[in-house]
């Protein structure tokens, strides 16, 4: 465990609690923040704070079961935050800290437990959403794709020789970004017990006369149909358009028409089924699960949600705190301030 001394006398109870909570308030608000802000990829930055809070979870404390434990909270406080949360999104922050936890108990130096957690999660949240994709809609969609290309391709190029999947392209750059992602996720997770140990402890005390109320713009999160979603629209919108062409473009078989219409009907009936019939029957058992460990640790969420108010605060005056950093020294100063902050200050 690493030596914060330099903090002075440090309840391990207490840091816990603001690590968790600090995990909980990502959960449940972030991806409201970063909507508000218009920041893409929510999901590999919420997947990454996960890393590092999981990694700060074990450099406090010698019990790495703590970090289950702290999962479960996480995942409480979320239901009562967000209670609209996917069945998936549940599933997500347990497989993290399930894999936090086997991770740091076997694998030595931190640091490499921490990029292995933030490389093999990234991993698995990328393939997990193309393995998705192809269930509900299966290969058509991405053929679809291709067919798309290849009539755009073919406006700008008479005979193009170059065999290009965009499909597989699109794969491929998806899952290279969430490998990128995950990799700089679990460095930092990784690194920042080391930056606490040597930052100056005085400068907190300027700090502490920033923080102020902040109310951070949050989305109300509504449950959206999938035909209500980007990806949703994009792919009727294309297989519409695909459709179409079709019977006018006659480099297109015309039966390729009715493997997308195909394509869409299934995928309604396969997501019908999901989101009425399977999902909540399985969320229902879930979250009676939940409500039996609520009681459990009531105080731990009760007081983990009390800190939200404080989180959001610091946040802004941590960001503002920074501004004299440029580039990504800045964030590294934002992302090290605010962590002390929450974790040390009074």
């Amino acid at each position: 465990m690493t030596n914060y001394s330099n903090y002075g006398k440090i309840e391990s109870n207490s840091v816990i609690l603001r690590i968790t909570a600090l995990w909980g308030f990502s959960e449940a608000a972030l991806g409201g923040i970063l909507h508000a802000f218009k920041i893409p990829f929510t999901g590999l930055f919420i997947g990454g704070a996960a890393v590092i809070f999981i990694s700060l979870l074990s450099a406090f404390s010698d019990k790495k079961n703590i970090i289950i434990r702290s999962t479960l909270v996480v995942i409480l406080i979320k239901a009562i935050i967000s209670p609209y949360t996917p069945l998936t999104a549940y599933l997500a922050v347990f497989i993290q800290g399930l894999l936090g936890f086997i991770f740091f108990s076997l694998l030595k130096p931190p640091i490499i437990a921490s990029v292995t957690l933030g490389l093999v999660t990234s991993l698995l949240s990328a393939v997990q959403k193309v393995i998705i994709l192809t269930i509900v809609y299966g290969n058509t969609l991405w053929e679809s794709v291709d067919v798309f290309s290849d009539y755009v391709l073919k406006q700008f190029v008479e005979n193009p020789e170059l065999n290009f999947s965009l499909s597989m392209s699109l794969i491929i750059m998806y899952i290279s970004l969430h490998t990128a992602g995950g990799i700089m996720f679990g460095i930092l997770g990784g690194k920042l017990p080391i930056w606490i140990t040597e930052f100056d402890k005085n400068k907190l005390k300027e700090l502490n006369h920033s923080i102020m109320e902040f109310d951070i713009p949050v989305r109300k999160r509504k449950h959206k149909k999938w035909w209500g979603r980007l990806s949703g629209l994009l792919i009727i919108l294309v297989s519409l358009f695909l459709i179409i062409l079709s019977y006018r473009y006659e480099k297109i078989d015309s039966s390729f028409a009715n493997q997308i219409m195909f394509m869409l009907g299934r995928s309604v009936i396969i997501l019908i089924v999901w989101y009425y019939v399977l999902s909540p029957y399985i969320l229902k058992i879930f979250k009676r699960y939940l409500l039996k460990k609520r009681v459990r640790y009531s105080e731990e969420i009760e007081n983990s949600i009390k800190m939200f108010p404080l989180i959001r605060s610091a946040i802004k005056a941590s960001w503002a705190f920074s501004d004299s950093k440029t580039g990504i020294e800045r964030y590294k100063y934002f992302i090290t301030v605010l962590i002390l902050y929450v974790l040390f200050e009074n």
